[in-house]
């Protein structure tokens, strides 16, 4: 029985070590905020976010000044040129596609 309580001990210390070193100052935060590519969207004509940055106000006050770093955006006008920038090799993040 013994045993089993010093396995336990153990196990719950190496646990409490972990939950600690998670919680320290800026744990995980190193690196987050600035991506190593920017975001690619593929959106329709008027919704863009670097011309309507009214639109996206939580994101564009926090990264306002370096937009572009963070998100790069291809518009299309109708479904057919949205079809032909996939298929010429645009590798879009995110695409907002509706049946027009």
């Amino acid at each position: 029985m013994k045993i089993y309580r010093f396995h336990a001990v153990i196990l719950l210390t190496a646990l409490a070590a972990t939950l600690l070193a998670g919680c320290s100052a800026k744990a995980g935060t190193q690196g987050i905020d600035k991506p190593a590519k920017p975001l690619v969207v593929l959106e329709w004509t008027g919704y863009e976010i670097i011309e309507f940055p009214q639109f996206f106000k939580p994101f564009t006050d926090k990264y306002g000044n370096n937009l572009k770093d963070y998100v790069s955006v291809s518009v299309f006008g109708d479904d057919a040129e949205a079809f032909s920038k996939i298929q010429t090799g645009l590798n879009a993040d995110i695409v907002h596609p509706c049946s027009s």
